[in-house]
């Protein structure tokens, strides 16, 4: 506007010159300012986009974190039974298989970070040891000397305890970090 005024002065500018300066300057100012207005619009629709899709990987995560729960609970009572009477009256191979079927179907790529991928596959290996190594017990059949001493031998279900503890604490310690950082 000083620049304009400037002109106007030393150039003893008419009527009609100062409307087209005055429409001129207008007309680049409309369009500065669009231009700023459109910028600033795009930058929310954007902002706004990251957050929606970072709040429906983060539904996805907490929709999936009780099967790794259910995994882990699974495994952990099967470990801490000492007697082997559990294995006749409280492992479910139904609760096992059902429990492996429910992780297979978790859409990794869509968790959003690797450290959920490798929380989410690492029970899911545990949770078939574990299964694997119950089921093996029982077909020991009605010998309890032999099923007990394979228990008293065989630490398998100890690993896979030990490694679904580990699989879920990498899967608490991610399911809240950011899918892009």
């Amino acid at each position: 506007m000083a620049g304009l005024l400037w002109l106007g002065v030393n150039f003893e500018l008419g009527k009609s010159d100062w409307a087209a300066w005055v429409q001129a300057v207008g007309s680049i100012a409309a369009i500065v300012g669009a231009w700023l207005i459109g910028k600033s619009q795009s930058k929310a629709a954007f902002l706004h986009a990251l957050r929606l899709k970072e709040s429906e990987r983060y539904d996805r995560v907490r929709a999936v974190f009780p099967i790794a729960e259910r995994a882990h609970a699974l495994i952990t009572a099967l470990d801490g039974e000492q007697y082997d009477h559990y294995y006749k009256v409280r492992y479910s191979d139904a609760s096992f298989r059902v429990c492996i079927k429910a992780i297979e179907a978790i859409p990794l790529h869509e968790l959003g970070n690797f450290g959920l991928v490798q929380g989410y596959m690492e029970m899911q290996q545990a949770l078939a040891a574990a299964a694997h190594a119950a089921a093996k017990r029982l077909e020991l059949g009605n010998d309890l000397a032999a099923r007990f001493a394979e228990r008293a031998s065989d630490s398998h279900v100890a690993d896979a305890r030990h490694k679904a503890e580990m699989a879920l604490e990498l899967i608490k310690s991610n399911q809240y970090r950011r899918s892009v950082e």
